[in-house]
């Protein structure tokens, strides 16, 4: 067994006009999207791996694409698998 280096995802945020805001991880990212919700904000998106994603109304994202920050979603699969 050896433990693997991992360097958390990122994500480039912009705000409504196209302006890059900053790279942030997934913890900052869910608490963007928790102050966006929270203060009735739209047209924010992040851009992940060349996509663009956007920032509904309510925090959510309009699409998923396969590694956005869903290292938690694998292995609780993993989890699932057990007897």
């Amino acid at each position: 067994m050896k433990i693997n280096r991992i360097k958390p995802p990122t994500v480039d945020l912009y705000n409504p006009e196209g302006k890059k805001i900053g790279t942030v991880n997934e913890y900052e990212f869910n608490d963007v999207l928790i102050q966006l919700k929270n203060n009735y904000v739209k047209g924010y998106y992040a851009i992940f791996n060349g996509e663009k994603i956007n920032i509904l109304e309510g925090g959510k994202v309009d699409k998923q694409p396969d590694g956005f920050f869903d290292i938690i979603e694998k292995t609780s699969d993993l989890n699932r698998n057990i007897s």
